[in-house]
């Protein structure tokens, strides 16, 4: 199968867009990103001049890097059609070629269909579904990748309702009392759903939540491979996004260094699981957020599966 880099600010070499690995550090295992409550922040300069990184009390995770940006595992893993924005032209490593490869290019207005798609916050990939107008350069088939910012339009096959999730309610799974406040909320008090990455894998997290070393928990954790599981009763007040905590409900992400984005059936949950809180406490698309942006200034959680803010509002928009 031939493979493609769609013209990007820099020439990338691209081996095949279903199996973009994720880039970086591995940095020890923590219990996720959910804020200290009324701990003493220390601020980490970010990679970008923006939002710092708040480093844990156990030592472990951030340390100031920022995660690569092309970081999926496996995406969404559906079929998608977009409306390139401005025209693309492939783009090559080798100098010699760039010339001829100016002339092959999909205009302005053209549709791009693409299957096994992969995605991370700033880009996205697959298999073209048709040939265009290039022939042999732009064959069916051929694995591409671009920004997200040269198309327009997308829309997916990714619509999982909010009667798929199978929500696993264990105590054994549920945290420390210190974990939370204890409260007995209705749906009236409930107003918005914060979404969080883990920085480390269920094992080190359950292992932290069940504990009171660490204050941070969040209501669900969603695992790689996409079970969903209750660790606070929805009417309790996690402490989970430090400002953010007595309206909201928490979900984390299992994502991290070496494990970032998310898996497609983690993605599927995910979606299927913050829809039926929706429904059930009538919390508005807009009103879904991340860490970062419901407590500005405190954490640059969820950056593991969406390192750019624009990236997470596209996905919110296009999936809710």
């Amino acid at each position: 199968m031939k493979a493609y880099i769609l013209h990007a600010p820099t020439r990338l070499r691209f081996a095949c867009a279903a199996s973009i690995l994720a880039i970086g550090a591995a940095l020890t295992a923590n219990a996720g990103c959910t804020a200290e409550q009324g701990s003493s922040t220390e601020r980490l300069p970010n990679r970008d001049g923006g939002s710092a990184r708040t480093p844990t009390s156990d030592g472990g995770g951030p340390t100031g890097e920022a995660p690569p940006e092309v970081v999926p595992e496996s995406g969404l893993n559906e079929v998608v059609t977009a409306t390139v924005k401005t025209h693309l032209k492939t783009s090559t490593a080798d100098s010699t070629a760039l010339a001829e490869d100016e002339k092959c290019m999909i205009p302005a207005g053209g549709q791009v269909t693409l299957t096994k798609s992969v995605a991370s916050g700033t880009h996205i990939g697959g298999l073209l579904a048709s040939e265009h107008a290039c022939g042999a350069k732009f064959e069916k088939g051929a694995a591409v990748f671009a920004f997200r910012s040269h198309f327009t339009g997308w829309s997916s096959a990714l619509n999982p309702q909010a009667s798929e999730v199978k929500v696993v309610d264990d105590p054994t799974n549920y945290a420390s009392p210190c974990q939370y406040k204890a409260a007995n909320r209705t749906g009236a008090e409930i107003n918005r759903i914060v979404l969080h990455n883990t920085e480390g894998h269920w094992d080190s997290v359950k292992a932290s939540w069940q504990s009171c070393d660490r204050i941070g928990a969040a209501h669900f954790i969603v695992l790689r491979d996409g079970v969903a599981i209750r660790t606070i009763p929805e009417k309790n007040i996690a402490y989970h996004a430090i400002r953010a905590n007595e309206d909201s409900l928490g979900i984390e992400i299992e994502a991290g260094p070496g494990f970032a984005g998310m898996t497609a059936a983690q993605e599927r949950s995910v979606i299927s699981l913050t829809k039926k809180l929706q429904a059930d406490f009538s919390v508005t698309r807009s009103a879904v957020t991340m860490h970062r942006l419901a407590a500005p200034g405190t954490t640059d959680c969820a950056t593991y599966v969406w390192p750019k803010d624009a990236a997470f509002t596209e996905w919110r928009d296009r999936v809710f």
